[in-house]
């Protein structure tokens, strides 16, 4: 039986899927914990969103390997709550917020 964190997680990928489909996206869900939680097109762009109902929970790793998908021509996204909404972020955007004032990457 999955874990109460597995559900919730879950639940949250569905509602940002809706909200993609609400918006004309043709979205599919990774079953399981697979990288991407979901592909996403519309008007002919891919995109990969990685769904996290904390934003601050994303790793760097994480980031940098939806950040890599750009080579491919796949725009990476990050999907997570706030203010009672879903924010979509650049994977890069938050990947730069990252780094210290000394061009360090933070943890």
């Amino acid at each position: 039986m999955a874990g109460r964190s597995y559900e919730r997680g879950r639940a949250f990928e569905y509602r940002v899927k809706r909200r993609l489909e609400r918006e004309g996206f043709f979205v599919v869900r990774s079953a399981g914990s697979h990288f991407p939680d979901l592909l996403a097109v519309k008007g002919g762009v891919p995109y990969a969103v990685e769904c996290k109902r904390d934003a601050g929970r994303v790793t760097r790793a994480e980031l940098e390997r939806l950040a890599a998908l750009r080579r491919y021509g796949i725009v990476p996204l990050v999907a997570y709550p706030r203010d009672g909404r879903i924010e979509l972020a650049p994977a890069e955007t938050l990947l730069a917020a990252r780094v210290g004032k000394r061009g360090r990457r933070e943890a």
